[in-house]
């Protein structure tokens, strides 16, 4: 979705996102119009018995101290803490982009965003509002049901076209969804300009309050166990999502960096005068900045040897020449597309095939991503 969205703005566009919220998704799921899929997609009329023995007949009460409710019959929902309800919920919505003429989808699990970019600002708005009218009738025909108080939008562009654009925004069911100017959409706070502030604000957060923990209990652990527990309790924080903050202003990524540095120091309990780069050495540690870098490289790595996932394979594209055989071919280059701006240079396209040109062939040559994992750690180095 993303990626999208820096193409989008490079080419001088200004976005719009919804994010959906559904009432109580996985609850209110219907089960007649979950088998009426299930058949759809091919499954036989013995298999559809089964899920409809596996879904219905089900009771539920509740018990307090040594008392019980009555009984009563469960006529929605899928069986949650199950193996088989996350899936069924997902075929349960998965026809809901089909409603979606205009507008791009992003879906995972129940939480949609709809997204349209367009230069004029009457196009966008309308462009939204209409497929935001199809889902609405689709969650009728599915009979499903959106929060709408929990269902926020957000206008995406520069500081000055969002300035510019007022105070537009779309309806639903005839009421006013709420504009924000950030939302936490999959563990990812995203902001208007996509520059990630928020987000790192929050892992800065985080990481700040668990390493005062560490801090405060230091001297019960020996140097090993508080490398383990920093690796543990922190780094997690600065990894996810790692990929997408990384655009951010150097000074905000900077921050994160201080903190992971004050961590090394903390876990040799070495002098202030002792230069950061010895803690990193004696640690085996790389800076936050190489752990991206190497996270990019796996991810390039599998994109080119496994083809999947396909939004992202579509953008590696290697570099030949007709009728040529160059060194670029030889070393397995990537094009790096061409970009009118800065947003043009956050998008995958660009950053992957930028970082994949930098690497080393004896990574490239990797025969498996195991081995790749295995030579990425052992080349431990600073940038």
């Amino acid at each position: 979705m993303l990626d999208k969205m820096y193409q989008k703005l490079d080419e001088g566009c200004l976005g719009g996102v919804v994010f959906l919220d559904l009432k109580k998704a996985f609850d209110t799921v219907n089960h007649n119009v979950l088998l009426r899929k299930l058949k759809s997609l091919g499954v036989s009329d013995q298999s559809n018995k089964w899920f409809k023995s596996y879904l219905c007949g089900r009771s539920q009460m509740t018990k307090i101290d040594n008392v019980c409710s009555t009984k009563q019959e469960i006529r929605h929902g899928v069986p949650q803490g199950s193996i088989l309800g996350p899936l069924l919920f997902l075929i349960f919505i998965n026809d809901l982009n089909t409603s979606v003429e205009l507008c791009g989808t992003s879906m995972y699990a129940d939480d949609t965003a709809v997204f349209y970019f367009a230069k004029d600002m009457d196009e966008l708005v309308l462009s939204i509002q209409y497929d935001m009218q199809s889902i609405s009738c689709w969650m009728n025909e599915n009979r499903l049901s959106l929060n709408v108080s929990k269902t926020k939008f957000m206008l995406i562009g520069s500081k000055q076209r969002v300035t510019r654009a007022g105070n537009i925004g779309v309806s639903l069911n005839g009421e006013r969804v709420e504009s924000v100017e950030t939302f936490k959409y999959l563990g990812v706070i995203l902001d208007q300009q996509l520059h990630f502030h928020s987000h790192i604000e929050h892992i800065v957060d985080k990481v700040t309050s668990k390493l005062g923990l560490l801090y405060k209990t230091r001297t019960l652990f020996d140097q090993k166990t508080a490398l383990m527990l920093y690796k543990a309790l922190i780094t997690p924080h600065f990894d996810y999502g790692c990929l997408l903050y990384e655009v951010a202003p150097e000074y905000q990524l900077k921050r994160m960096q201080v903190i992971q540095n004050a961590a090394a120091r903390l876990i040799l309990t070495a002098r202030p005068e002792t230069p950061i780069y010895q803690l990193h050495e004696t640690l085996h540690l790389d800076t936050l900045a190489t752990r991206r870098s190497k996270t990019m490289v796996k991810v390039t790595y599998a994109c080119l040897n496994d083809k999947e996932p396909h939004y992202l394979y579509d953008k590696l594209i290697p570099v030949r020449y007709e009728g040529r055989h160059t060194r670029s071919c030889e070393a397995g280059l990537l094009k790096v597309p061409r970009t009118k701006s800065n947003y043009g240079k956050m998008s995958y396209a660009f950053r992957g095939p930028v970082q994949w040109n930098l690497t080393s062939p004896i990574f490239k040559a990797a025969v498996n991503k195991a081995q790749l994992k295995s030579l990425l750690k052992s080349s431990w180095y600073n940038n």
